[in-house]
C-alpha cells in the first residue's frame, strides 16, 4: 500500500509507519487504518495537530462498515501512534 498522506499529521504518520517497519512489523493492514484517518482529517479540514481521544473516537465512529473488533483494533493503533 502506498502511504501517501496529505493531512495535518502527514509527517508523524510517515515517521510512525517507518518506525514500525524498521522494527520488523509488516504494518500493511494497520497502514490502511492510518491512510483512511488521514483522508478523514483532510475531509474534515482538521487543522489542529493535537491528536485527541475525541478526534480518534469521531473518526472510528465514521467507519460504519467495520465490526466492533476492528474498531478496537483501530483504537489500539491510535494508542501506539
Amino acid at each position: 500500500m502506498n502511504n501517501t498522506f496529505n493531512g495535518i499529521f502527514k509527517k508523524e504518520l510517515n515517521e510512525f509507519i517507518k518506525y514500525k517497519k524498521n522494527n520488523g512489523f509488516n504494518y500493511k493492514s494497520q497502514s490502511y487504518c492510518l491512510v483512511n484517518f488521514d483522508k478523514y482529517t483532510v475531509e474534515k479540514n482538521i487543522e489542529s495537530n493535537a491528536l485527541t481521544k475525541d478526534l480518534m473516537i469521531k473518526y472510528i465512529e465514521t467507519r460504519k462498515s467495520i465490526t466492533n473488533r476492528t474498531k478496537n483494533t483501530y483504537a489500539s493503533i491510535f494508542r501506539e501512534f
